[in-house]
């Protein structure tokens, strides 16, 4: 992976990891806890590195757990039925947007949405007015 992409690959990252922290903690003691769920087995390394890097800066412990390949519905399936389920997770494409847009908060408030180009804004995924996604590549 070339220098720019990681980079931009972890800018991304970070500031959708701080959208999901709004759902985190119960209180002031408690920093937070972030699950993400990663479908992408050829970036773990790097949201691995991310993940540590914010759980050093912030405090909030973050855990990445990647399906293995061919298995991401399945695994989506058994996590989000968990009373722990995962914080945040990816998707790949609409079909997986219908499938799990329930679990996700809408996000064009967020400031995460707010640092999208228009570009980068007409690839979210949306409903009506509501934003779902924060889109974004890596390989």
């Amino acid at each position: 992976m070339n220098t720019t992409l990681t980079k931009l690959t972890a800018a991304v990252a970070v500031f959708a990891m701080s959208v999901g922290l709004a759902a985190c903690g119960e209180s002031s003691a408690d920093k937070g806890h972030v699950r993400y769920m990663n479908n992408k087995p050829e970036i773990v390394n790097q949201l691995k590195t991310l993940a540590a890097s914010y759980t050093k800066q912030t405090g909030v412990q973050v855990d990445i757990q990647t399906a293995a390949s061919g298995t991401y519905d399945t695994t989506m399936a058994s996590e989000m039925s968990k009373s722990d389920a995962p914080t945040m997770f990816n998707i790949s494409g609409y079909d997986q947007f219908a499938k799990y847009q329930r679990y996700a908060e809408p996000l064009q408030t967020s400031k995460a949405y707010s640092l999208l180009s228009k570009d980068g804004r007409a690839y979210a995924y949306k409903d009506g007015s509501n934003v779902y996604t924060l889109p974004y590549a890596a390989e």
